[in-house]
């Protein structure tokens, strides 16, 4: 089985700009669980927009590639 990481594009665009703007020693969208909770957010309208997404940052996309559980995976983290 191949590294994690052999996929990871450091060409790609997205990992640019989440080396850029997202992440000193740890990613500030996830707080490297690999997944951003958005559950519970609405509009000022009162629409449920929010949901579970995989983060930009190498953990998410790996994890997205791979089909991890993303509730099984905060779950594990203690947040849900």
């Amino acid at each position: 089985m191949a590294n994690d990481d052999d996929h990871i594009d450091t060409e790609n665009p997205i990992t640019e700009y989440w080396l850029k703007h997202y992440t000193s020693q740890c990613c500030t969208l996830c707080g490297n669980t690999g997944v951003i909770d958005t559950r519970g957010v609405f509009t000022p309208s009162g629409h449920n927009v929010g949901r579970l997404n995989y983060c930009i940052c190498p953990n998410g996309q790996v994890m997205r590639h791979y089909g991890v559980d993303m509730e099984g995976q905060l779950r594990r983290y203690g947040r849900r």
